[in-house]
């Protein structure tokens, strides 16, 4: 598993787990569940994104890129699914706020 399918299964799971504990922590009872299943869902979305962004980066059109260029690409390659990651979060967190308001 490389670094991009890596981050494909953190987001995944980590929008999850933010969208049911936070729902869980605004007291929506059996309703976090769901805002579980709907946080997988933003995850999934989120993590096909950083995974796609992933693959993208690395090494396209060089032939025998030099030092400078390797490293710069494998940063990015390293902090892009990781922007998205925390971006997803975020996302997924104000979401679920802003809806278990709506609820209540």
């Amino acid at each position: 598993m490389n670094w991009a399918d890596l981050s494909f299964v953190a987001t995944t799971f980590s929008c999850a787990l933010v969208a049911g504990t936070i729902a869980a922590d605004k007291k929506m009872g059996w309703a976090s569940l769901l805002f579980g299943v709907g946080g997988l869902g933003l995850g999934f979305v989120f993590g096909v994104a950083a995974r796609q962004l992933g693959k993208l980066l690395p090494f396209r059109n060089y032939q025998r890129p030099g030092a400078l260029v390797t490293f710069v690409l494998l940063m990015l390659y390293i902090l892009v699914p990781m922007l998205v990651l925390l971006t997803a979060i975020a996302t997924t967190k104000w979401l679920t706020v802003l809806l278990a308001r709506s609820f209540k």
